[in-house]
């Protein structure tokens, strides 16, 4: 299993895991920030032979577009989740009585 689908599979699961947007924000920067796992693969790219670097690069792109897409689809469910979980904790219930004034 090459580098780039171990980390596609790790990503995966603990993209899953995840339970708050903040927690996924970070685990973003983790995989394909400035110090992100796919991106030290790409910063390796230039110690490779010549005709090898085509087909890691388009490894490494396609891995960055499905972890885009992961992403994104995670973080709608969650900010779907976080949103509903706000409108419960400030419901009002109409049919209670007034409050009495002071």
């Amino acid at each position: 299993m090459s580098e780039v689908a171990v980390i596609l599979a790790e990503a995966e699961a603990e993209i899953r895991a995840v339970s708050t947007t903040i927690e996924l924000r970070q685990l973003e920067l983790k995989l394909v920030g400035k110090n992100g796992s796919l991106t030290s693969l790409m910063k390796r790219m230039g110690q490779l032979a010549a005709e090898e670097r085509p087909a890691f690069g388009a490894a490494i792109n396609a891995a960055k577009g499905q972890l885009s897409g992961w992403i994104e689809s995670r973080l709608q469910e969650l900010k779907h989740a976080e949103l509903a979980q706000q409108f419960e904790s400030e419901r009002i219930d109409v049919t209670m009585p007034p409050r009495a004034s002071k």
